[in-house]
């Protein structure tokens, strides 16, 4: 009786599947590398921004809205409105959504089942940041620019104006805002610079920080007059247009 042979040559992958493997690396390593070179635009402004607004209020009112000037003559100009607001922040949140999505898509191909990707700290804070950040955007530049024409009167003035009229929403709005842009921050660093992991107390701070700039800015004297009833007009403009009775 003659001996079987076994002529079975080992499986080869097949171009398609090498195909699709090197596809979703290379998307994936743009989708990340989008994320992270983004993030120096946000970090610019955002290091502009609360220089002014959170950690100079309660060392000198004064000081504090001249940076507050200086920085919104940067990041509201022309460019700068449009390389560290727009475009950082548009690339940062799309490019983070499609990567959640491609993972969704890939997990479901790859095992026929719909499995949500792990949401991580850094992930979680993102999903309130953004909400957060398009809220702010809403009252400090949309809302005086529908009321107003533009916004060249915001300035700490205004933040000061509006603590005083509705000083507890605004306040947790302040101090939410920073503390969940810290930890982003602080955990988005960690995964893409290999920094060690942030401490929980480095958080802490950043609330403690805001609270007192809330303080601070609250106990500023508030406009008068003319000055006063725009800033109304700005203040007031978001919640009557969501009331529907602007």
């Amino acid at each position: 009786m003659s001996e079987s042979v076994n002529n079975d040559k080992p499986s080869v992958p097949s171009a398609p599947n090498e195909s699709n493997k090197k596809f979703k690396l290379a998307t994936t390593k743009l989708l990340k590398a989008s994320q992270k070179y983004s993030a120096y635009g946000i970090l610019a402004f955002a290091g502009l921004h609360l220089t002014s607004t959170v950690i100079l209020p309660p060392i000198s009112f004064n000081v504090a809205n001249k940076a507050f000037m200086v920085g919104r003559s940067v990041y509201q100009s022309e460019l700068g409105e449009f390389f560290l607001v727009y475009l950082s922040f548009g690339i940062h949140i799309l490019s983070g959504f499609l990567l959640r999505m491609f993972r969704l898509y890939w997990s479901y191909k790859d095992s026929n089942k719909l499995k949500f990707p792990k949401v991580s700290t850094v992930s979680k804070s993102g999903f309130v940041l953004t909400f957060l950040t398009s809220m702010h955007f809403l009252a400090t530049r949309v809302s005086p620019t529908k009321a107003l024409g533009d916004s060249s009167l915001i300035s700490l003035e205004y933040m000061a104006y509006c603590l005083n009229v509705d000083r507890i929403p605004t306040s947790i709005a302040l101090v939410l805002l920073t503390t969940v842009f810290a930890t982003h921050a602080m955990y988005g660093a960690t995964y893409y610079f290999k920094i060690p992991k942030p401490k929980q107390y480095l958080t802490i701070v950043a609330a403690g920080l805001a609270t007192l700039a809330a303080s601070a800015l609250a106990k500023h004297e508030p406009a008068t007059g003319w000055l006063a009833e725009q800033f109304e007009l700005a203040h007031s403009w978001l919640p009557k247009t969501l009331s529907g009775s602007a």
